[in-house]
């Protein structure tokens, strides 16, 4: 871990441009703009088709998607280095428990596997690929 010491009437975004250079620093914020457009077009797409209220909390470092499902579920999805998780269940808490196999109530679901696209920086089309595949498993075990 670094450590970033401020000069006086510097914005952290300034050091930033100040210590790693600012053409740097640009390119990676346009990377993730563009990282973050494509998430949350993805997501958009799931929430329409399967009627949920996903978002996107984190893009990387981990991946993290959170939200409700049609049916009022809570639902929790998280990749880190390389391997991912996600749960269902009545509240947050019980969805979070249900991914990481914590306790799982009767009636929470969860799931695990790796990702096959750079490990905390999971690709924006896996992702999508998996929740599909969640909600349709989930959907299926409803009926």
């Amino acid at each position: 871990m670094i450590q970033i010491d401020l000069l006086p009437g510097e914005t952290f975004g300034d050091a930033l441009d100040r210590i790693f250079g600012k053409d740097t620093m640009d390119a990676l914020r346009a990377t993730l703009k563009v990282r973050s457009a494509a998430w949350e077009a993805v997501i958009r797409k799931i929430n329409i088709k399967y009627g949920c209220t996903l978002s996107v909390y984190t893009t990387a470092c981990p991946v993290q998607i959170v939200g409700r499902l049609h049916d009022g579920q809570a639902f929790y999805f998280r990749e880190r280095w390389g391997e991912w998780e996600a749960g269902i269940g009545a509240s947050d808490e019980l969805a979070h428990q249900a991914a990481f196999y914590i306790e799982t109530p009767e009636g929470c679901f969860g799931w695990e596997g790796e990702c096959q696209s750079e490990p905390s920086w999971m690709d924006v089309e896996e992702v999508a690929v998996t929740i599909i595949s969640i909600l349709r498993e989930y959907n299926a075990r409803l009926n």
